[in-house]
């Protein structure tokens, strides 16, 4: 029986994750406008980030973009934090 139930939780699990959604061009030059504007400004931004298991928002100002890895620096509640581009799905001034 414990490996029927091991069995069921992971079925469960994989059910609970969902797929990346695919953005519109629209989208992704509002995301590329609003990451610009907060580095070159210094203005704090919110991003919506992309999970399996749940999205999540962070706030905070972009320090630096890498564009050979494709990701962010954003400095938030005194802490460092880099993000893949490819998991931001919404951007917004904060």
């Amino acid at each position: 029986m414990p490996e029927q139930k091991a069995r069921i939780e992971a079925e469960e699990y994989k059910r609970s994750l969902h797929d990346r959604p695919t953005l519109t061009e629209d989208s992704r030059e509002d995301i590329n406008r609003v990451i610009t504007e907060s580095m070159y400004i210094g203005s704090a931004a919110t991003f919506t980030l992309y999970d399996p298991l749940k999205d999540y928002e962070l706030t905070g100002a972009v320090k630096m973009i890498d564009l050979q890895l494709r990701r962010l620096k954003l400095e938030h509640d005194g802490e460092v934090t880099w993000l893949p581009h490819e998991d931001v799905l919404k951007a917004c001034m904060a």
